[in-house]
């Protein structure tokens, strides 16, 4: 699973690639969590990073569902799940020392520099994989992937503002 993470990370894979499994959803999704948790633990204490973690969550699995019913896909959405959640585990993987990197840079008082450029690269490239996938779930226009994985930042951002004020 790690080599089809990876190439859906690198958009050589589609959702569609992902075996249809409740046991690999559970287990994705635990992991996702988990990574999800860790990261949150950088500016969060360890309830409202556990809570941060599930909200992100239920945020991914609420509205891509939605977004699959309304096209008429739901059938798509453990697969689409997988695939969201695997390329956030990687991601996220590769996001953690960036932002280790970053607190120690900002707890030192040094420019943030390089490490800004690379968390930016990153995200970019977060959102063309998002993008990625939900192009082929939904069978729209990458386009229309890149408003949707937009979209669904905004919206997240705003919710874990909303729930977790920046201090």
């Amino acid at each position: 699973m790690l080599r089809y993470f990876i190439a859906l990370c690198l958009l050589r894979a589609s959702p569609a690639d992902a075996p249809p499994s409740s046991g690999l959803l559970t287990q994705t999704l635990l992991v996702y969590l988990g990574i999800g948790w860790l990261i949150s633990m950088l500016h969060l204490e360890f309830a409202n990073g556990l809570l941060s973690s599930l909200v992100d969550t239920v945020l991914l699995i609420g509205m891509t569902g939605g977004l699959l019913a309304v096209r008429g896909y739901k059938s798509r959405l453990q697969q689409t799940l997988i695939a969201l959640m695997g390329a956030g585990i990687i991601l996220g993987i590769l996001a953690f020392p960036l932002l280790l990197w970053l607190n120690a840079a900002q707890q030192a008082e040094l420019p943030p520099g390089l490490v800004s450029l690379l968390l930016l690269v990153l995200m970019i490239w977060s959102l063309a994989v998002t993008a990625h996938i939900m192009r082929q779930a939904l069978s729209v226009s990458f386009t229309v992937g890149i408003l949707v994985a937009v979209i669904y930042a905004l919206v997240s951002i705003r919710v874990m503002d909303f729930l977790f004020p920046p201090m």
